[in-house]
């Protein structure tokens, strides 16, 4: 059995970058008085490191921007993770605080070797913004090992398939001799029993490895054994099932509170790329995206946009939340954007036409009232429809843009385009009468009873009107035709 572990070495101070445009020097804090935990690249040039204290650090990089250790974001950026990883092997599970285990025996074949593989998962989680150290193991505890120990040459060396560097292999004689070379620091052991090990003169696993369990077992106890067994002996079992959520949701955390719409934009265009990817990789689209914009200390806000018609694309998803997000004032500043969608719809498939366009009319036409509803707000834009009533004044109702209309029943006769709010008398003579007549009686179900007959009538002024002669004889317009 061949697994391999996923190691993120900086996975929340590359989160929080992941809201940013441009890259900027930051830092984990933790701890009162608050002490740096991490640092990204930019804040170790200007000499940041651990243990430092905030004063200390915000006098050598005084542009330092700082975001709190926070161990329930850490795992629900893991879980994300995970659900990104799936569509690559289905034996996975997260393994906190910073990495990820796969069971990659049975999907290299499908991926054409491990190589592959790896380098899939790497690009992947590169164009996300992760720096990741990857290494494969016999058993999910030596490859979870060799890729902490190893972290620092992996990540330097990312790309090298081949060679020392190279922990993503099936070659087991190689593997253990990595393992072999790790310090004892680097085998999780319990920081009492490490110590115990550097004044024994011990200091590499090799010679950690050498020693006899009984020997070991007696003077460091029977647990470091068995904790060193794992680490060599081949494991076959399978992962706990981990299956993805229903739903897709994403979170990003602002370094920055913004505090204008406008700030929200780019953290909001990389969580549409991503819910973009998720639906081309399933096949699915959706017309309900759910906005919630994070407050420090006022509740929630909750923006709904939905779409008239399905759709898949981010382009479309990013003018529409745009539009909507115009539309309101923030009531406070805001600390993390997330993005939630729940209703999905299997995507029709359309041939593309010789220049590669797909979009049609009636595309065209829902992507129009799409943008009008977002502009003008829900509810703001409807569509009408055929009512199941004679009378002109009743024939017709309201639909939401969402809600299909379904064609009547029964073919409906020539209708105008314009509809008068109430008939008004006939002024001019008719020079020739083009249709009818058309008698309509009813009402007598709820008081407004009437009975008319229609003609579609030629003015003298050349208007095509829509007359009716009433029960009395008297004629008025009831509409207009273009």
């Amino acid at each position: 059995m061949l697994w391999l572990y996923l190691h993120f070495p900086n996975l929340l101070l590359e989160h929080y970058q992941q809201a940013e445009a441009e890259p900027l020097p930051l830092a984990l804090v933790q701890g009162r008085p608050p002490r740096i935990l991490a640092a990204n690249a930019l804040a170790a040039e200007a000499g940041v490191a651990p243990g430092q204290t905030l004063g200390t650090a915000t006098c050598l990089q005084p542009d330092l921007a700082v975001v709190p250790a926070d161990e329930a974001l850490q795992t629900q950026v893991l879980e994300q993770l995970c659900a990104w990883t799936y569509q690559y092997a289905a034996q996975l599970r997260p393994w906190l605080p910073d990495g990820l285990l796969l069971e990659a025996q049975s999907v290299t074949r499908l991926h054409g070797g491990l190589p592959p593989l790896v380098r899939h998962l790497r690009q992947g989680l590169h164009a996300q913004g992760f720096t990741v150290a990857m290494a494969a193991g016999t058993n999910p505890l030596m490859a979870r090992t060799l890729a902490r120990g190893h972290a620092d040459t992996l990540i330097q060396a990312p790309f090298q398939e081949k060679g020392r560097a190279n922990l993503c292999t099936d070659d087991q004689e190689h593997l253990h001799h990595a393992l072999n070379r790790l310090p004892v620091s680097a085998l999780g052991l319990p920081q009492k029993s490490c110590e115990r090990l550097l004044r024994m003169g011990i200091t590499r696993s090799d010679g950690l490895f050498a020693l006899p369990d009984r020997q070991l077992a007696q003077r460091l106890g029977p647990e470091l054994v068995e904790h060193l067994q794992q680490l060599r002996q081949p494991g076959k079992d399978r992962l706990p099932a981990w299956q993805p959520p229903a739903v897709f949701q994403q979170r990003l955390d602002l370094v920055q509170e913004a505090e204008r719409m406008a700030g929200l934009f780019f953290p909001l265009q990389r969580l549409l790329q991503n819910l973009a990817a998720y639906l081309q990789l399933r096949q699915q689209c959706t017309d309900t995206l759910l906005l919630r914009l994070q407050h420090r200390e006022a509740m929630a806000t909750t923006i709904q946009v939905r779409t008239t018609t399905v759709d898949y694309r981010e382009e479309r998803f990013m003018e529409l939340c745009r539009l909507h997000l115009e539309q309101h004032a923030l009531r406070a500043p805001v600390i993390a954007l997330s993005l939630t969608v729940e209703r999905f719809q299997a995507r029709d498939t359309q041939a593309q036409d010789l220049f590669g366009s797909t979009a049609s009319r009636e595309e065209q036409l829902q992507e129009l009232l799409g943008r009008l509803e977002a502009k003008l707000g829900n509810g703001q834009v409807a569509r009408l429809a055929a009512q199941a009533d004679h009378r002109p004044e009743h024939a017709w109702r309201y639909l939401p843009l969402q809600q299909r209309r379904t064609p009547p029943a029964v073919e409906i006769p020539r209708r105008p385009l314009w509809l008068l709010a109430a008939p008004m008398p006939l002024r001019e003579t008719p020079e020739a009468w083009l249709g009818g007549p058309e008698r309509i009686q009813a009402g007598w179900w709820d008081g407004q009873r009437l009975q008319r007959d229609y003609y579609i009538a030629r003015l003298s002024s050349q208007s095509l009107a829509w007359l009716f002669r009433s029960s009395d004889g008297s004629w008025f317009v009831h509409g207009w035709f273009a």
